[in-house]
Formats: structure tokens, sequence, C-alpha cells
């Protein structure tokens, strides 16, 4: 992605997907992402055939919908060896031959052979999240909370919540929290309530399709050894509020929205301290539709493919006795 930084509108919150890239503002163009990454669906690679039992040579055939290149794996019986071990059908469609040896040619033996074809595939590699805000009216004392919701597919990546930028400490006051004053640093909220114990799944919160996930930001100021929740408000605050990681389930496009209500409120903050029982200070971003015209990506994650698609074949054959 780009490094053209340019926040939100007046009160809108935004997510920021993996670099500092522009979500709304005229001072100059949105960077589109580069073409590879593209959504992928990939389909696992299928052993149509195996022949050759019962002697030393056994041919794998395989086919790949998507046309991509197919490594199948050997795996020999106990007492054998094969070589090779692994072969590549290329363009998707073809078959390996394998050739298995027993371990003393004299005796013999029998046993089982093990198949499995990949198609160099993954899953998708963690994609960071940043959520920033434009320029907020009131003052900013506390994120009491953001919820950012997705489908169902995708799981937040454990240890991985920062406040502010991207980069460096996890509690280092940058971005929104810049101007918190010295003696000023974070209550951080562990992973369980992020990710919602009482959710079915215990992994973010269900919600008619979407799974979401709830983040706080809570200043705390350490006067003489003692931590006691801010005094300070920021005014005027704008930039990143906090960053995370989510791993999607399978390559594709995914929008990534704001929740506002489920239950109570969802998203908002506040510019102080309630005085006793107090309520009704809940402050609220102007828009949280994180949709804004003519900047596509701004709302939309493209996860890509990283490591070895979880799909493959097994197939049994008998190599001969010698």
């Amino acid at each position: 992605m780009g490094k053209n930084l340019i926040w939100p509108g007046l009160g809108a919150l935004a997510v920021l997907l993996g670099a500092l890239s522009s979500c709304s503002g005229n001072t100059a163009p949105p960077v589109q992402p580069p073409d590879d990454q593209t959504p992928q669906t990939p389909a696992a690679p299928h052993i149509s055939s195996v022949t050759g039992a019962g002697t030393s040579l056994i041919t794998v055939a395989a086919t790949d919908a998507n046309g991509d290149d197919i490594t199948v794996t050997a795996t020999a019986p106990s007492g054998f060896t094969v070589t090779p071990d692994t072969q590549v059908i290329l363009d998707g469609d073809g078959t390996a031959t394998f050739s298995f040896t027993p371990g003393d040619v004299f005796d013999g033996g029998s046993g089982s052979a093990g198949f499995v074809a990949t198609d160099g595939l993954t899953t998708p590699e963690p994609v960071t999240i940043l959520v920033a805000t434009g320029k907020l009216p009131n003052p900013l004392m506390f994120m009491t909370g953001v919820r950012v919701c997705a489908p169902e597919a995708w799981d937040y990546v454990s240890d991985s919540f920062n406040v502010g930028a991207l980069g460096g400490a996890k509690d280092f006051k940058d971005g929104a929290w810049a101007a918190l004053p010295a003696g000023h640093s974070f209550l951080l909220m562990p992973d369980v309530f992020i990710k919602d114990p009482n959710s079915p799944s215990g992994n973010g919160q269900l919600h008619e399709g979407l799974r979401c996930y709830d983040f706080n930001i809570t200043p705390i100021e350490t006067v003489a050894g003692n931590h006691d929740l801010s005094q300070f408000a920021i005014e005027e605050a704008k930039g990143e509020l906090f960053n995370f990681q989510v791993a999607f389930h399978s390559p594709g496009v995914y929008d990534v929205s704001f929740m506002l209500h489920q239950g109570v409120d969802r998203t908002y903050y506040m510019e102080r301290q309630p005085v006793g029982d107090e309520t009704g200070l809940e402050l609220y971003w102007g828009e949280i539709s994180n949709d804004y015209s003519g900047v596509d990506f701004c709302h939309s994650v493209r996860a890509r493919a990283m490591a070895t698609w979880p799909s493959s074949f097994h197939a049994a054959a008998s190599p001969v006795r010698q």
C-alpha cells in the first residue's frame, strides 16, 4: 500500500489496512493496492488414480482445477525407501512415478505407501488492521469501545493489539494518543476480553453473520508509584487509534465495518470520567460507515496466500515383494 496519509473527515472513524493509506480527503489521490493482491479462490488438487500396486513402480495421476503446479509427496512403508520422495506435476495435470526398494533385496517385503498432493497455495497471511479517527469535535479521554466486524471467517491474532500507530511498543504514546503528558500509559485489556469468552466460539462476538471484536483504550496516570485513571483529555484528537492483526480462513476480499450498538453501545468515547452514578457521557463518531465514496480499499481486506493450503489426498498401494 502507499504511504500518503490523509485522515478521515471530522469525527469519522475508518479502517486503514496495513499501511498509512488514504480513506478520504482531497490533497492526494488514494493509492490502489498492487495487482498481486487480486483475491484467489483456490481448489485443492485431486489424486485421480494410483496404479502399479503390487509392483516396485507406482504412478500417481493428479489434477488441479486452477492449473497450479502440484507437489506429490510419497511415504514409503516400513523397511522400504522411495525414490524420489517428492515430484512436481506442472500446470495442474499429469502423473508422477515413484520407485520403491526394500531394505533387504533378498528378503523383499510389502506394505502400504502414502501419497499427498498439494498445490502450493496457502492459508492467508495475517492482515494488519489500522483504525484511525478524523479530528474529534470533543476532547478524548477514554476510547471506551470500538467494535470492529467482518464476515465470520476471520480470527484475531493473539497479542497483536497495539495502541496508536503501527510498530513500536504496544503501549507507546503515538498516533492519536501522542499528546498524553509524561507519566501517562495505558491499562491494556487482556486478549480474553477482545475475543469474548462468552461467545460460542470463544473468539469474537457472533452477530448476524459477522464476527466482531471489541477494543478499549484506557489511559492511566502514575503518580508516586500509584496508578489511577487519567484525568487528561486530548483536545482535537486525530490520527491512529489502534491496530491489530487478524487471520482470515481463506483468501478473498472481506468488508470490515464498525458496530455502534448491540444490546448496549459498542463504539463510543468519553471526554471525562462520570461523577458518582452519572450516565449519558457517551460521545459518538459522526461517521462510522467505513465506506467512503471512490475509495474501494478503505473498507475491504484483501487476504493473500502464504503457506500450504490444508487439503491433501492419501492413497495406499502395496510395493511388490522382491
